[in-house]
Parts: structure tokens; sequence; C-alpha cells
């Protein structure tokens, strides 16, 4: 049945709902630990992939100071400095990377459990972190060092003050004026400023972030409508302009710092448009020179993203949202949870609404407008902000038992996929033994000289490096297998291992690269398997994740 109240869902009563505050905090709080408790036992970490350009801007900073960033990774100043403080207190290690981005994590779930309190039903906070915590794409936060955990923590930061300014007046009672009432003019301009300035920072992580203000205006406009039974123009509007007024701070102090170093308030549009020059594996040609990327619809052809469906680049990165194994059944219980909303009416449609705009606008703005990689994880936020809607649809099944079932249906594929993404952290006990090995051959004197490792494992390898210096020092990358000397030992990941150089033979005799040794990290699904002895009769095309064949690594010798 819909609600009769024009604004039912921002009554103070609500947000108990028949409980008590202290058990719902309670549950949020053992919620977190065990979401973070369960992320951080992920054999994850430094990959040295685009968290080694974080690591080494935040590196810079504290040698160099005050600084024009180098590259787009570099102008994230929030995040970037975030790490840089951590890195100060901690030392170059995974811990010290590790550290913001689990607080970061542990507030995110905290919000969005604040958020979905608002929505009808008891246990709708708690599904909603239940379907947060089990998403790959946010289990993974902790131990993953990028910066959409910032990103997500600071739009719903937005959302949640908003919502804070449109919420009734604790000294009224909105049942005996017959519609809730609304917060003061002083309060109402606190938490809107507040909101832009937390929203403000955000596009200074990431210039996606823009999809927030536009959803935050809608939820003003439909908001102070149903509170007030028609739309207040100059109330709604000046609402809309406090808001702007908080975004554009944080963005007109950037354009300042800019100005000072360079000279050029935009510089920062300047750098960042340059990403499309540096070589990337998600781009037909690898880069782009075919101008600035913002609304470059050829750019956006060609990109070319792995996805499980593919139509047409301008629908594509819709798609690969929905079908993507790192958002499970996330996208399909927001959509469900959504409709289920809009059919009820009051504030629950209102934040549905705002939910659909705020995601659509993400779409339009990644794909048309910034026209950046498809990755899924660009659309984090918007995700995010509709999560609330699933947890509105788990805890709106007639039983108990019902949402079992339901939350299983993302717990248990989140236990199948997470184990079985290749990550460079594997790689680093098998590294650690070939850059220790020492060749005691009869005949052949002990091998001293350096070892060679492919880039890949060499950035991945970048804060084993830093903590062990004498393996270091007989680390040599190479980039073409020509530059290893007969007789050398080189370290090879599975692409390398793939590639014709390694294949060849020499004239007349054996193979060209002879095998030393090997070192894999196999899933536990596959351990299981062998140790029941039957990982022989599982089919290659099956085996190959579950041994982790990417996360391979092979000590080589050039023969000739």
């Amino acid at each position: 049945m819909r609600s009769s109240a024009p604004l039912r869902s921002i009554d103070k009563q609500v947000y108990v709902r028949g409980g008590s505050r202290g058990t719902f905090s309670a549950a949020a709080i053992l919620l977190c630990i065990a979401a973070v408790a369960a992320s951080l036992a992920l054999p994850a970490g430094f990959a040295g992939w685009d968290d080694l350009h974080y690591l080494e801007a935040a590196q810079r900073w504290l040698t160099e100071g005050v600084h024009v960033p180098a590259n787009h990774w570099a102008t994230r100043l929030p995040y970037v400095l975030t790490l840089a403080a951590s890195l100060r207190l901690f030392g170059v290690s995974d811990f010290a990377l590790t550290v913001p981005n689990t607080i970061l994590f542990g507030i995110m779930l905290l919000l969005l459990w604040r958020i979905a309190a608002m929505l009808p039903r008891k246990r709708t906070a708690f599904c909603s972190g239940l379907v947060a915590a089990a998403t790959p794409l946010f289990f993974r936060m902790p131990t993953t060092y990028y910066p959409e955990v910032m990103e997500v923590v600071l739009a719903a930061g937005a959302t949640v003050l908003t919502l804070s300014a449109l919420a009734p007046d604790p000294g009224r009672d909105p049942a005996m004026a017959g519609a809730p009432a609304r917060r003061p003019g002083s309060s109402r301009t606190i938490w809107l400023l507040a909101a832009g300035l937390c929203g403000g920072v955000g596009i200074l992580v990431r210039q996606t972030a823009l999809s927030v203000p536009v959803a935050l205006s809608v939820l003003i406009l439909l908001t102070d409508r149903a509170a007030a039974g028609r739309l207040d123009w100059r109330r709604s509007g000046l609402g809309v302009l406090l808001l702007a007024t908080g975004y554009a701070v944080p963005v007109v102090l950037e354009c300042l710092f800019y100005m000072v170093m360079t000279g050029h308030p935009l510089e920062r549009f300047a750098i960042d448009s340059r990403h499309v020059l540096i070589w990337s594996a998600h781009m037909r040609g690898n880069t782009f020179t075919g101008g600035s990327p913002l609304f470059n619809w050829k750019l956006a052809a060609r990109w070319d993203v792995p996805s499980l469906i593919r139509v047409h680049w301008t629908i594509n990165p819709l798609l690969r949202v929905f079908v993507a194994p790192i958002m499970l059944l996330t996208p399909w219980f927001c959509v469900a949870g959504g409709v289920l909303a809009a059919r009820m009416g009051g504030f629950a449609r209102i934040y549905a609404i705002f939910a659909a705009v705020g995601f659509m606008a993400q779409y339009v703005l990644n794909t048309f407008v910034l026209v950046i990689a498809p990755d899924t994880r660009y659309f984090s936020v918007g995700v995010a902000l509709a999560i609330p809607l699933a947890g509105l649809l788990l805890a709106s099944l007639p039983r108990a038992r019902s949402v079992a079932v339901a939350a299983l249906l993302l717990v248990a594929p989140c236990l199948l996929v997470v184990p079985l993404e290749p990550l460079p952290a594997h790689m680093m006990p098998g590294l650690q033994r070939f850059l220790s090995f020492h060749d005691t051959a009869p005949g052949r004197p002990p091998d001293d000289g350096a070892v060679y490792v492919s880039p890949y494992v060499m950035d991945a390898a970048t804060i084993l490096f830093a903590n062990q210096p004498d393996l270091a020092r007989r680390a040599e990358r190479f980039t073409s297998p020509d530059q290893i000397p007969v007789g050398a030992l080189a370290v090879v990941d599975a692409f390398d291992w793939e590639g014709t150089d390694l294949r060849q033979r020499c004239p007349g005799q054996g193979p060209k690269w002879q095998t030393v040794d090997t070192a894999t990290r196999p899933s536990i699904y596959w351990r299981v398997l062998q140790g029941a002895g039957l990982a022989r009769h599982v089919p290659g095309a099956v085996a190959r994740p579950l041994e982790r064949e990417k996360d391979r690594l092979t000590l080589v010798r050039r023969a000739c």
C-alpha cells in the first residue's frame, strides 16, 4: 500500500521505526568490523598497476614538498595527500596503504547504513550494509589502493548532509502540522553548504563525482515539493544555490593552487587531458592523439574493455555494469528495489528517483562527456548510492529465511569470484625465492649476477624492493628478451611466457630458454581438488582460473 504521508520517511520517528538507536548502531559497527576483517583476510595488496602511480605521487610529496602534479593520477590530491600522510607515519609498506583505505571503507559502510535507515522497513539498513560489504567492487577496497573508496565516501557524505538539511526540525511534531516540518533557514544553510564542500572535495578526487550534485539538486527539489505540497521555487532554488556554492569552494581553491604554481588556473584540465597519450591496454591503438577527450566520441569508440556483452560503445558501459562479475547481482537488486520504492511512494520513491538520476548522470558523464574507459569501477558512486534500494528489496521479503537466501545469492558468488582473481601480490613469494637463487650445479660457478625481471613484475615488486634493498640490487628490469645475456637468469610472468620470443630454439640445439623453476599460487579451490586427487580430471578452460595461471612466475636461463 502506498504511503499517505507526503514525506513519511523523513519523519524523525522513522529513523528508529520501533527499534532502539543503540541496537542499530551496534549492528552497524559489528557489520563494519566483520566486513573489514573479511576484506583484510584476502591475499590482495599492492599490484603495481594504477596504485604504483598513486604511491609514486605520494612519495614525491614527501620528498619534494609542494609541486605541480606530473600526471592525472597525481592530480587527485585529496587521495594522494592521504596516502602521503600514511606513508609518513608507517613507512613504505602495504600496511601504510591499507590503513587509509580500510578507514574509508568502514566510513562508507556506515554512511550507506545511515542513508538506508531513512527508508522504510526495519531491516533495510542492515541489508544495505550486507549488500555493500558483499559486492566484490567494494569488498576489495581496503586492499585495492585506488581512489574510488574516497570518492564514494565523499559522495555518500554529501548525500547524508543534504538529507540532514531536509530533515524535520526536532522541536516540532510533524504529525501536528499535517506534514513534516522543515529545518530553520540558518540550519538548512549550514547543512547544504557542508554537503557542497564534502561533494566538492569528491570532484577533486575524480571528475566522475560531478554526477552527484545533479542528483542532489533533484533530491532537494523533490523533497521540498513533498514537504510543502507544492514546489517553492524560491526556497528550493536557494537550496540548490547553497549546495552549488559549497561545491564551488574546493574547485576554486584548486584553481588558485594551479594559478599560483603555473600561472594557469585550468592546468589540471590540461594535465588530465593527457591521459589518452599514455599507453593503455584497453584502447585500440593503445594511445589516442585525436585531441581533447571531452565530448570526443571518436575516442569513445576506441575504448576496448573486455566484457561479456558488447553491442555498441554508447551502451556497452551500461551493460557492463550489469554483467561484470565484480558487481555480482547488486545492480539487479538495486533496480528491483527502485521499482519497489517507486510503488511505495513517499520518501522511498523520492530516493529511488535520486538514485536513478545519479546513476544515469554518471553514465552520460563517463561515456559522452569525460569519455573515459568504460571500466566498472568508474560507476562506483552511482552503484553505491543505489545500494540502499537493494537493501529495501531484501528487507521487504516476507520471511527472515528468504532474506538469508537472498543474501546468500550475493555472499556465495563473492566467495567464488574474489579468490579466483589474479593479483600480482600472489607473485611476490616466488619472486623472492628466484632472486635468492644461486646456481650450484656441478661444473658451474655460483651465480651471483643480476636476475632480469619483466617490467610487470618489477612494478608489482616496488614495495618489496623498498623494504629489501638486497633483492632490489639483484633485480634488473628488461623490456625485451634480447637485452638478457646468454647464460643469465630471467623472471618472466605468464604473459611473457606466452610470447613467441620465449618459445624460440637454439640452432640445432634445445630450447633457447631453459626452465629453472616455477612458482604458482593456486586458489584454495584448486588446492582442495589436488588434495582429493581430482585436479587432473578438470578441463583446461576451468583449470586455468582455478590454478591462477596468470599469477605463475617462471625462472628461465638463456641458453644461446
